[in-house]
């Protein structure tokens, strides 16, 4: 039973990355897709992994995650919106973004 309970233990360690590792193996996966972002592009999606790390995907969701530092710094969330093609996009860019940290 006990050693039933090591294999468990470990099973489950493995399938729930922590929110550090997803973050890492998005940016890793999707380096190529991040790379051909403008910069405010990259900044905003590089900062909201960053969010993402410390206070978990419902920071990142949220329609208050561009009013947040460090987001808050790189521009406005009209300029935000605009450097991925605007607010729909935007909207998208998210949604991939959750796409990616769940499948890493």
């Amino acid at each position: 039973s006990h050693r039933l309970d090591g294999v468990v233990g470990l099973a489950w360690e493995v399938a729930e990355p922590t929110r550090a590792e997803r973050s890492r193996r998005a940016r890793e996966a999707h380096h190529e897709e991040l790379a051909a972002r403008s910069e405010l592009a990259k900044a905003v999606l590089s900062a909201l992994l960053d969010r993402y790390e410390e206070n978990g995907i419902e920071d990142v969701t949220s329609g208050e995650a561009l009013r947040l530092p460090p987001i808050d710094h790189l521009g406005s969330p009209v300029e935000i919106a605009a450097a991925f093609g605007g607010p729909a996009a935007f909207h998208a860019q998210v949604e991939e973004l959750q796409r990616w940290l769940y499948s890493a």
